[in-house]
């Protein structure tokens, strides 16, 4: 039910946006510039194309979704061996970025062409072929742009329904996201710098037919159209520049070294000079408003949920937790249970649903500061989710007095010590994959913190009670320390009875590094006749460093090809798996 309302969202939101857009350029328009006042058929067509390929896209991925045979097909990943945008790149993920291409360089067809013509209307009985020319460039390259914004922010958000009603993975959401913003970036550079060519060429000086024929500040009019208008609608120069600054800002703090060590401040940015370029867009070109009017819908409906639905009804409320330091440089942050008239009156996560995350705000630490969590236990009708947070280290002490975790660990400075603390919780999410749900196998490589995700998958894994399935959990570590924490002696203690669960921990310091890809082969190989007849899927989850996580998927996507061409000769081996698939979160 959940995603056929989430499919509906998105469906009504498409075409409410594509309806109001046509219905409102038959209205005043009060942006600098107004392209339906000059090419009313091609605005039309823009905005009509754009919806269309829209539309196409939600078709195609809910094909996707519900086939499993173009699932599989879109999985492949025939260039494994070229790493690109820090991951190995799928056959969907390269179709995705084709279609965006598509999309982005397909209204050329019909704006070149138009604004070759309207543009040689204003210049050519000047022999002005260099303002033709620029012109022309700047016409089609922001109606590249207008593309561009109004595809940026459908991807991601906290809950993106993109994500959610389609299963379609938050790394490819990501890149999608990273592929739009990179091309939005160039497509207003070159508008905006072939602009100031042709704003900055002294031809025109002194020639009062150039002048004439194109207005300062908005050459879509002439001088003489100009004056008989507002001085509003020649500030278009002005507008471009107020959209154009933030996105330089969010750039630089996009850069990976800013991202990491100062994570707020990119979101920040991210956020504020995000709501800047929306406006500012807006009002330089009516056309920027047209094609961002479904993703800024679905962006102003995350915020919402963002603030006031979830576990304790989001960021505009608090809830008091309890604050424990367990040793290990390891903090516990647990939530109470909901209420009982909050139970009734909220149609609770099921309480066996893993690897759900949130976003933490203490306000006693940070009025400002948001960090995302995923939930080691998840909530239940006794009690809220549980949260299992490790001290940032690496870094010289006097900045990691200043860090988050540190600032929270402050709190509570001795082992054992305990308190209330209240804070705001964004939350669950929700991971765009269930394969784990028809796994015969399952097996958690993960590091440091990364740990929670599969506790939390453990449990669920025992709660289901599977009969013939397997998990297996391995925690990378540095030191021993950890391994006295509640959570994890709990789930050793149950696989000392379980022979179906098998639970260790690799200490790095005292071993070296992990082979994932001899665990892989160790994991997922038959060692009865029994097993050989009872092959499954297997599924592989992978938290923590990023070295970690790209060597798992790199022993992933072999021990994959090796699945496959042993289905391909007829004969399994020593596999027990039939097929093979994963989820990494860093």
């Amino acid at each position: 039910m959940r995603k056929f309302l989430q499919t509906t969202t998105l469906i009504v939101t498409t075409l409410a946006s594509a309806a109001v857009s046509l219905v409102m350029m038959h209205f005043s328009c009060y942006a600098t510039v107004c392209p339906e006042d000059y090419f009313s058929y091609e605005t039309r067509l823009h905005v009509i194309i754009y919806y269309g390929f829209l539309s196409l896209t939600l078709c195609l991925l809910a094909i996707r979704y519900y086939s499993p045979a173009v699932r599989s097909f879109t999985n492949m990943q025939p260039l494994a061996g070229v790493p690109l945008v820090g991951s190995c790149l799928t056959l969907g993920e390269a179709l995705m970025c084709i279609w965006i291409l598509i999309m982005t360089l397909g209204p050329t067809i019909y704006w070149f062409p138009t604004h070759w013509d309207f543009w040689g209307l204003r210049t050519d009985h000047l022999s002005w072929l260099s303002a033709k020319i620029q012109l022309t460039i700047t016409g089609v390259t922001g109606h590249y742009a207008d593309v561009l914004l109004g595809l940026l922010i459908i991807p991601v958000s906290r809950n993106s329904l993109v994500g959610q009603a389609f299963s379609v993975h938050h790394g490819t959401l990501l890149l999608a996201h990273r592929l739009i913003s990179y091309l939005f970036s160039i497509a207003v550079a070159a508008h905006g710098i072939t602009y100031i060519v042709y704003a900055t060429d002294g031809s025109s000086e002194g020639d009062k037919a150039k002048e004439e024929a194109l207005a300062t500040g908005n050459p879509t009019m002439t001088l003489s159209e100009s004056k008989q208008r507002s001085s509003w609608f020649v500030q278009t120069t002005y507008t471009g520049i107020a959209a154009f600054l933030p996105i330089l800002a969010v750039l630089v703090t996009s850069l990976p070294y800013i991202r990491r060590q100062h994570y707020n401040l990119f979101y920040y940015t991210h956020v504020i000079c995000g709501i800047i370029i929306f406006v500012a867009s807006c009002i330089h070109a009516s056309t920027d408003f047209y094609l961002l009017l479904p993703g800024l819908l679905l962006w102003i409906g995350d915020w919402l949920r963002r603030a006031f639905f979830g576990e304790t009804n989001g960021l505009s409320s608090k809830t008091v937790a309890t604050l424990e330091n367990i040793g290990g440089s390891w903090i516990r942050i647990s939530l109470p249970a909901k209420s009982s008239a909050e139970q009734m009156t909220e149609k609770p996560v099921p309480t066996c649903e893993p690897l759900l995350y949130y976003y933490l705000n203490a306000p006693a630490v940070s009025r400002f500061q948001v960090h995302a969590f995923t939930a080691a236990v998840s909530a239940s009708a006794s009690h809220g989710p549980r949260f299992l947070l490790q001290r940032v280290s690496g870094k010289p002490q006097k900045r990691l007095d200043k860090e988050w975790t540190w600032k929270l660990g402050a709190l509570v400075p001795n082992v054992q010590d305990s308190r209330d603390l209240e804070i705001r919780l964004e939350g669950p999410c929700r991971i765009n994959d269930t394969g784990y749900i028809n796994a015969s196998h399952i097996l958690c490589v993960v590091g440091g913190t990364g740990v929670t995700g599969a506790l939390s998958l453990a449990r669920w894994w025992l709660d289901a009670g599977s009969v013939n399935g397997r998990f297996t959990l391995i925690w990378i570590l540095r030191t021993r320390e950890s391994l006295e924490m509640k959570e994890w002696t709990d789930l050793t203690d149950i696989a000392t009875n379980n022979s179906s669960l098998e639970i260790r921990s690799h200490i790095s310091s005292e071993n070296g590094r992990l082979d994932t890809a001899l665990i892989l082969r160790e994991a997922f190989r038959v060692d009865n006749v029994m097993a050989a007849n009872a092959r499954g899927d297997g599924w592989v989850y992978s938290a923590g460093p990023d070295a970690l996580i790209k060597a798992t998927e790199r022993s992933c996507i072999g021990v994959r090809k090796d699945l496959m061409r042993s289905r391909k000769s007829g004969d399994q081996g020593t596999w027990a798996l039939k097929d093979l698939s994963w989820y990494f979160e860093a």
